[in-house]
């Protein structure tokens, strides 16, 4: 492998990481108003107050969701096995952690 041909391999793995990471920055800020605003949403469709320990508990859940979704984006750009994946992104995807949270509930 010459040279110039690393030199762009490199600059090509600085690029996509460098993507990655400015898309999962982007999911946690996003996730850090969707959260509490959706536990808004909740307490003021059941007619209960809204407490500062909601929107705290909304706050957490949701930037742990996106830290979640951030890690299986960070091991996927790391070559893992695809079972691996699958696993993590039934368990970490959105629709994945409705599954659960419903039947943990039910």
């Amino acid at each position: 492998m010459s040279e110039g041909r690393f030199a762009s391999l490199a600059d090509e793995v600085l690029m996509r990481f460098g993507i990655f990471v400015v898309f999962a920055v982007k999911q946690l800020l996003l996730s850090l108003a969707a959260g509490p605003a959706a536990v808004a949403m909740g307490a003021h469709a059941n007619g209960n107050p809204l407490t500062d320990r909601m929107l705290k508990i909304g706050l957490i859940a949701s930037v742990t969701k996106a830290g979640m979704e951030a890690h299986i984006g960070f091991v996927a750009c790391g070559g893992r096995k695809v079972s691996v994946l699958l696993i993590f992104a039934l368990l970490f995807s959105t629709t994945g952690m409705a599954a659960l949270i419903t039947a943990q509930v039910s």
